[in-house]
């Protein structure tokens, strides 16, 4: 696939996140509303799709997917250890600031720009799987890690709560990570499958007829929140994107 044709499939994508810009930049929606979209795609839509896609797909094709959970694993969880001891040890970052920067940089943005860029790419069907793993890793591990890390940055500068213990924070962390829909949904369907269980047709239809909005709502948030929001260009916002 050539670079033109690239920007061809991609050409939707822009023009759906220039509209909700113009939408959040000329007051059709303000913070509140802006969350509203946001939490459509995050815990119902994508959440929908993940169930019906897993769901249909044979337990077969869900092993050779290993290797690309593991990988997944080292990449994601992996980037955000290096940038934690980059930022904190060349930066000379506290530990708490280290950790939400370093999670800014490695938590991919799956949930908006999984589905239509991928999707758009190679298939909304071909990538659901793939997204669905990333979505556990990124809920089950990668915040979880993060948000202990940061606790324990402030417990060091004594602004923590006092009285919870390193294991309390680190199941209650890990808990509410499992029980994020966007990694909920996933891992009990995935667990769904191996056992044996499939979606009939007409459970497929109406999980997708709320799941089939996401890729164009995800996007349409996207250009919404960035456009009730002064952009502010710093290093810092240069070196995440990066």
């Amino acid at each position: 696939m050539d670079f033109l044709n690239i920007l061809i499939l991609l050409a939707p994508i822009f023009f759906v996140i220039a509209l909700g810009w113009f939408a959040g930049n000329f007051g059709s929606y303000d913070a509140k509303s802006a969350k509203g979209v946001s939490t459509l795609v995050t815990k119902y839509a994508l959440p929908a799709h993940f169930i019906a896609s897993i769901l249909s797909t044979p337990k077969d094709k869900f092993y050779s997917q290993i290797p690309f959970f593991v990988a997944l694993i080292f990449g994601i969880v992996g980037f955000y250890i290096i940038i934690l001891l980059v930022t904190k040890f060349a930066f000379k970052y506290d530990l708490t600031d280290s950790s939400v920067f370093s999670l800014n940089s490695a938590q991919p943005t799956f949930a908006f720009m999984g589905i239509p860029v991928l999707g758009s790419l190679f298939g909304a069907q071909e990538v659901a799987i793939p997204i669905a793993i990333t979505g556990i890793v990124v809920n089950a591990l990668l915040d979880p890690i993060a948000i202990i890390v940061s606790t324990v940055g402030e417990k060091t500068k004594g602004k923590a709560k006092d009285g919870e213990s390193f294991l309390k924070m680190t199941t209650k962390a890990i808990l509410h990570g499992l029980s994020e829909p966007l990694a909920l949904a996933p891992l009990a369907s995935i667990i769904l499958v191996l056992l044996g269980f499939k979606l009939p047709d007409i459970g497929h239809e109406m999980l997708e007829e709320i799941g089939s909005v996401t890729s164009g709502v995800a996007l349409f948030a996207v250009g919404v929140t960035v456009g009730i929001r002064k952009i502010k260009l710093s290093l810092p916002a240069f070196s995440i994107a990066l």
